[in-house]
């Protein structure tokens, strides 16, 4: 049984979401995913994984990502899906996240990656990633939490997808840097707030 205040800061939390989510406007990927997660069952503010059905996921399956904290405090790919390999041209499972992430820009996604568990609150972040042929691709992430089961630990669900727009050549170059620049984030409200991040990008 929900209480009653939980369940109203999480129509808050999706009423504001609904309102700031075309500003800037998400890729359609993201959108997507942050509207199958807020009408995810929920125990408290947090769905547990079990909700999650595959099967409602087709269209986004191959940007799927989840990424789960190790006890060194990194985090580390524990589920990927095929969309992401063919548009970074590696494979990341198992691997750590920022393991190809500009050295300048490593640290604040560290950073951010953890206030969004710790709030607990969603994160959509837009950058360009370096590619060895030369090219910036436009990407966006959003990630959002969800408990493995009651009281354990929690890890961040979400997808990874570049621009509709960004043309993929053939072969397709290798991922040279991940998070090259940074352009815009935006902590997302799942019921109990945002955190204030220490500074702008």
């Amino acid at each position: 049984m929900i209480e009653k205040e939980t369940f109203g800061r999480r129509q808050q939390a999706i009423e504001q979401f609904r309102r700031s989510a075309g500003s800037p406007e998400l890729f359609g990927k993201s959108q997507q995913l942050a509207d199958y997660w807020f009408n995810l069952k929920k125990s408290g503010l947090l769905p547990e994984k079990k909700t999650i059905n595959p099967r409602d996921l087709q269209s986004l399956l191959p940007q799927i990502v989840m990424l789960e904290r190790d006890e060194a405090g990194l985090f580390k790919v524990r589920l990927s899906g095929t969309g992401i390999t063919e548009l970074w041209g590696i494979e990341p499972t198992g691997k750590e996240f920022l393991a190809h992430a500009a050295l300048q820009n490593r640290d604040k996604i560290q950073s951010l990656l953890q206030s969004a568990l710790q709030q607990p609150c969603g994160l959509i972040m837009r950058y360009d990633d370096l590619y060895t042929d030369g090219r910036l691709i436009q990407t966006e992430f959003a990630l959002f939490p969800i408990r493995m089961s009651a009281n354990q630990t929690q890890i961040l669900f979400g997808v990874i997808s570049a621009a509709d727009h960004e043309e993929q050549s053939w072969p397709q170059p290798l991922l040279a840097t991940a998070f090259y620049r940074i352009k815009n984030f935006q902590f997302v409200s799942v019921g109990g707030g945002t955190p204030t991040p220490a500074d702008d990008c």
